[in-house]
């Protein structure tokens, strides 16, 4: 809250250190008034927005607020207590520390190490960003992977909790998605917000108006094609798949317990991409399969492919239009 800063603004600055337990304290009393008021099961709370990345200077054009580690720390053991005393502490864990750069999360996991190894901390959470733009594997090749065992070292799920981008092409979305799920491995991958007020960042692009009660919220545009490279995940990848291992990075491999759903991306010219799984999905055949090329502006059209024995294994052969992405389904 502004005026728990040094800035008298929430538009960037530093939380003053004699405000640190009423910080703790109004983010406790919040998850309270979720919970006990409202009904909604929190289940976790992230104190912290970005913390290290230098943004969150005076003035600013955004809410944010810079935090070293040492007093992330001593906010986590505040917030900690707060939880205890609202009866919450068993209902809602804590996350940390939402950076906005991958090196900045492991500089920031390992100096929350000891929080992480009490269960203070009992999830990272990081943006898939480097500055604004999307993290790239190819410049940053090895920290996502690097997060992924440091975490994973003290027991720990990885949120992919924010990303969002004014690409509409879909692409890059999509390989941001992939490589995330592939390097990083999060239990957990989230879109900024799927509808924004006059922002190419929103799934659908609306007119909020200019108060409340002046009217009801309009889309002002169709959705982005990065709306349907999202659905292409969120659609098929359900609660609860688990994700298998895959050499290739330009697809995704997720198991239930009655089906097999894969997502492919095809970054360059029309060609055929093959995939190849164990013998042990010999029972199954696909279900549905669809395809979306946002250079030809064609959404979800139904598609076809082919899954046939090859040896010991069975062989995915999708015939890939140029710049498209494909979601397959298989059950039995």
């Amino acid at each position: 809250m502004w005026w728990m800063t040094d800035s008298s603004s929430s538009f960037g600055g530093r939380l003053l250190e004699h405000e640190h337990d009423s910080f703790a304290w109004y983010i406790a009393m919040v998850a309270k008034h979720f919970h006990d008021e409202w009904k909604v099961p929190v289940k976790s709370v992230s104190p912290f927005n970005e913390p290290s990345s230098g943004f969150w200077r005076w003035p600013n054009n955004q809410e944010g607020c810079l935090m070293s580690v040492d007093e992330q720390s001593d906010i986590v053991l505040r917030l900690t207590d707060k939880l205890l005393g609202c009866q919450l502490l068993d209902k809602v864990l804590i996350a940390a520390s939402e950076e906005n750069f991958v090196e900045q999360a492991l500089e920031s996991c390992d100096k929350l190490q000891k929080l992480q190894k009490d269960g203070l901390v009992a999830r990272c959470n990081m943006h898939s960003y480097c500055g604004l733009d999307p993290l790239r594997e190819a410049d940053h090749p090895g920290k996502r992977r690097a997060l992924h065992n440091a975490v994973a070292r003290d027991g720990l799920n990885i949120w992919m909790s924010e990303h969002g981008t004014g690409d509409l092409t879909g692409l890059g979305l999509a390989q941001t998605i992939l490589e995330d799920l592939n390097f990083l491995k999060p239990t957990a991958w989230c879109y900024w917000q799927p509808v924004e007020h006059r922002s190419s960042w929103g799934l659908v692009e609306a007119d909020f108006g200019d108060g409340p009660g002046e009217k009801s919220v309009q889309a002002i545009k169709p959705p982005s094609a990065n709306f349907y490279m999202l659905a292409h995940f969120s659609r098929y990848i359900r609660p609860g798949a688990l994700m298998m291992d895959c050499s290739e990075p330009w697809a995704v491999i997720f198991s239930s317990p009655h089906s097999l759903v894969v997502v492919l991306l095809n970054s360059s010219y029309s060609r055929t991409m093959k995939l190849s799984l164990p013998a042990t999905f010999e029972n199954f055949k696909v279900k549905e399969a669809v395809m979306t090329q946002p250079v030809g502006k064609r959404f979800f059209v139904d598609w076809t492919c082919t899954w046939q024995r090859q040896g010991y294994s069975f062989e995915l052969s999708v015939e890939m239009e140029n710049h498209s992405l494909c979601s397959v389904r298989l059950g039995r």
